[in-house]
């Protein structure tokens, strides 16, 4: 609840007021219009007065234990983050490119603006992949089974000593968790490979679409690797 200023000030209170100038042998001396408009102040305590202790800040979470007030368990308890999934090391970790880590974190979530997406917005479009020119191209198709990123996904796995292509990106992504465990130069090696391949790959896109920019897969493959030597 909150008192407007000029609620409180006309009934004497001001900037320096504290929580005693409300208490009277300990009990609550409400105004009656206050309690008439804001019902929960007789159902205290909200505040705790102990004797030749000064007025401190609590803060009191969802699950009603009061705490010491910080920003960082505000945060926790006005936002709902729900279960952890099992991906977030491997979107989220120190030493991350940022832009990177938030193209995969689009692209594992299904929300990338594939051309699967829009097609419906474009009826009269001639809506083909920019690399292969084969099918429409969607999240399972340009990570990785489209020819052109599957060269460059083939290349940086053959270095990180994986063994497997998945047809189905949801699949490879949940594969790909049980790789990153720890943290070792390998994994975040792997880690930053992975974020590079999709973020260069969305960004050769967007090149091909919007600009008519085009990259061999082999330019985008010293690209990021030099981005990665660069970072870590």
């Amino acid at each position: 609840m909150i008192f407007p200023r000029r609620g409180w000030t006309s009934r004497g209170f001001n900037e320096l007021s504290k929580v005693s100038d409300i208490l009277v042998n300990g009990d609550y001396c409400w105004t009656i219009d206050w309690v008439e408009q804001f019902p929960g102040l007789e159902d205290g305590p909200m505040f705790r007065s102990e004797r030749d202790q000064a007025d401190g800040i609590i803060w009191r979470d969802k699950e009603g234990v009061s705490r010491k007030l910080s920003c960082n368990q505000v945060w926790k308890n006005l936002n709902f983050f729900g279960p952890k999934v099992p991906w977030f090391r491997l979107v989220w970790f120190n030493n991350n490119i940022p832009m990177n880590a938030f193209i995969l974190w689009m692209a594992i979530l299904g929300k990338l603006k594939t051309q699967d997406r829009v097609k419906s917005w474009e009826l009269n479009g001639n809506l083909l992949c920019p690399f292969c020119s084969n099918v429409c191209d969607s999240h399972d198709h340009l990570f990785f089974s489209c020819e052109y990123s599957m060269q460059i996904w083939k290349h940086f796995h053959n270095k990180m000593g994986i063994i497997f292509i998945l047809d189905n990106w949801n699949d490879l992504v949940n594969k790909f968790c049980n790789l990153v465990k720890g943290k070792s130069i390998v994994v975040l090696i792997r880690k930053l490979v992975l974020a590079g391949c999709v973020a260069h790959l969305w960004r050769e896109t967007n090149a091909r679409l919007f600009r008519n920019l085009n990259r061999n897969w082999q330019e985008v493959v010293s690209f990021i690797e030099h981005e990665i030597k660069v970072e870590k």
